[in-house]
């Protein structure tokens, strides 16, 4: 059989018999054959090993202008911008899951699962680095986000922690970073840190009556409702009966009391002051979100300073 040998435009440049391209192949392997000058045989040419594939990780302190997702494609979804510019969320930290517990999962873990709310809490243990304080102290949100199957399933083990300021997010993206936006001596961005606030109350007759935020004022402005701070609450079942709303109302009840300076006894019979607890979804707490922002409430009268630290005197100038 013959072999026909192409040259560069196509024309027909020789024809060698298949028995003469098997001896000469058997003459380049057992190096019987004499190599063209400046050919040394090595076809690597003494090139390094290529390296092993690097798995794509997500960035801590990156602005992306894209929603969040739970499961992130890092090619396809995000949009990394100068944090200057408009985005809709903000990464604050990168972890990894530990292998011991999904050393037998071979799918990205569940929202609601034991290893999403572990991943969570190591997530709200950093907010307050990042922020300068926990991220219940501004109107934000946080979520976890993970790498989708396909890449699981290659190796990827991290998790993010993406930050979503609710109120420009509803609205229109942000402009800023959030990076120490929460810290005492960071410039207060309008909207994001709490404060006082002005609320309607509906009288339900029940244990706890419903009520709506209706505007975030300065605290010289009249309002009947102050921000004071984040109550965590150390169980797996999410709140559902009035005895368990009593409980969270209590622990915001000691916050209010350490946040104007006197006793809980003063706070709710001297001032007659009472607490509001911010309801979260249960998907959230499911996902191990365990903090309840509180606020103290004047029922009878409104307010037209903070009572941060005003101890016994603070309702004396309204």
């Amino acid at each position: 059989m013959l072999a026909v040998v192409i040259g560069a435009e196509g024309d027909v440049v020789a024809t060698v018999s298949r028995r003469a391209l098997v001896v000469l192949a058997l003459l380049v392997v057992a190096g019987c054959g004499r190599l063209p000058v400046g050919v040394d045989g090595d076809l690597t040419g003494g090139w390094a090993a290529m390296p092993e594939l690097a798995q794509l990780v997500p960035t801590a302190g990156a602005c992306l202008d894209n929603e969040y997702k739970e499961r992130v494609g890092l090619r396809l979804s995000d949009q990394p911008v100068d944090c200057s510019e408009r985005h809709q969320l903000e990464t604050i930290h990168v972890g990894s899951f530990d292998e011991a517990d999904v050393a037998d999962q071979d799918e990205t873990p569940e929202p609601g699962t034991a290893q999403w709310r572990t991943a969570y809490e190591k997530c709200d243990a950093e907010d307050d680095e990042y922020l300068g304080a926990d991220f219940r102290h501004g109107d934000l949100w946080l979520g976890v986000g993970v790498p989708q199957d396909l890449a699981w399933q290659a190796g990827a083990r991290w998790f993010r922690c993406d930050l979503i300021e609710a109120e420009t997010y509803a609205e229109s993206p942000s402009s800023d970073t959030l990076r120490g936006s929460l810290a005492e001596e960071a410039d207060a961005r309008p909207g994001l840190v709490l404060g006082c606030l002005t609320v309607e109350l509906e009288e339900s007759g029940g244990a706890f009556d419903p009520i709506e935020f209706t505007d975030l004022v300065t605290c010289t402005e009249p309002h009947d409702a102050e921000f004071v701070g984040a109550w965590h609450r150390d169980r797996r079942d999410y709140p559902e009966e009035d005895d368990d709303w009593t409980t969270v109302h209590a622990g915001c009840l000691d916050l209010v009391a350490d946040y104007v300076d006197v006793s809980r006894s003063y706070v709710s019979g001297v001032f007659r002051l009472s607490t509001i607890v911010e309801d979260m979804v249960q998907e959230d707490w499911d996902n191990g979100d365990r903090g309840f922002r509180c606020y103290l409430h004047a029922r009878d009268e409104q307010l037209n300073r903070s009572l941060e630290g005003a101890g016994v005197d603070a309702l004396e100038s309204g």
